[in-house]
């Protein structure tokens, strides 16, 4: 309500919540209350709730919010620019997704509920990822020492040894 743009891809957050939402919305008034209990738990996952009001009475929602006072980012469509019901295929509320720090979506459509797991297992997908990562790293760097003669079977087995490094570095 302070009239202060705040863009999606301004947030540095590891996490994003996305809500949208309209305080006319009978699922709303239920679903904004649970988001608010989950919140102090969604900000020790490093997540950040971005709330997009998805009507035109911005009267009735700022009205809404001074009531309320909800303790995330709350926006709006004020100038009318952003066409988010057609890029986030907005077609009810409330509406929840998730998005990783470069804002690519990897949850849609969820309720509050589901959020705190689905992003516990992101941060262990990511953790995994990253050990991986480390692991091929390594066997690469210390077993496959500039091949440049790669056959199609090497390729293969090269294929192989990267997809499952920890593998290989057992075997050797």
């Amino acid at each position: 309500t302070s009239g202060v743009d705040i863009p999606l891809y301004s947030l540095n957050s590891r996490f994003t919540v996305i809500v949208f939402w309209s305080p006319d919305c009978g699922h709303c008034k239920k679903e904004m209350p649970k988001i608010e209990s989950f919140y102090p738990e969604l900000q020790q996952l490093g997540a950040e709730v971005y709330a997009v009001y998805s009507e035109d009475e911005f009267d009735k929602w700022k009205t809404w919010l001074r009531g309320h006072k909800y303790p995330w980012i709350n926006v709006c469509n004020a100038k009318g620019t952003e066409q988010y019901q057609l890029k986030y295929n907005v077609d009810q509320t409330p509406m929840i997704y998730l998005l990783d720090k470069n804002k690519i979506i990897f949850g849609k459509k969820i309720n509050i509920e589901q959020v705190p797991g689905i992003i516990k297992d992101r941060i262990k997908y990511e953790e995994s990822k990253s050990s991986l990562n480390i692991s091929t790293s390594w066997c690469t760097n210390n077993v496959i020492k500039h091949n440049t003669d790669i056959t199609p079977v090497n390729s293969i087995i090269i294929n192989t040894i990267l997809l499952y490094p920890f593998l290989l570095c057992i075997i050797l």
